[in-house]
């Protein structure tokens, strides 16, 4: 890993003060900070808002690999929203079918009603047309 070039740099948190990197692993950075309490932050995101580096050198690590990380955000949030439109897609197909099925279905409905009637396309009788009982 690069960033095994920022254990032991001095870094600054916005409330906890300053500190010392004791510890990193592909997702987490641990600093040790002047009271010795240790914390463990995301990395390197936590580098984004939370602390800042104090040497020049371990700066442009981080900030390289801040880079990487935005990259790599950016192009699962890309990912995410291919997967949406494509989910977006499929249930506009879904629900075009249901209608066109619900439309078949009422055509159908209404030919087996007009067959029951004894019509046809062709002719249909009205109400005046039917022959009264009485």
């Amino acid at each position: 890993m690069s960033d095994i070039g920022i254990m032991g740099a001095k870094v600054e948190h916005i409330r906890l003060g300053e500190g010392k990197v004791s510890g990193l692993d592909e997702n987490y950075v641990t600093v040790t900070f002047k009271n010795k309490q240790e914390k463990t932050f995301q990395y390197p995101a936590s580098f984004e808002k939370f602390l800042t580096c104090k040497d020049e050198k371990t700066a442009v690590i981080i900030g390289n690999a801040l880079e990487e990380f935005k990259k790599a955000k950016a192009q699962i949030e890309a990912e995410k929203q291919n997967r949406i439109q494509a989910l977006e897609q499929h249930l506009n197909e879904i629900h075009a079918e249901a209608l066109a099925k619900k439309e078949k279905a009422a055509k159908a409905k209404k030919a087996r009603k007009a067959k029951l009637l004894g019509l046809t396309e062709d002719k249909e009788v009205s109400e005046e047309e039917k022959p009264s009982e009485g």
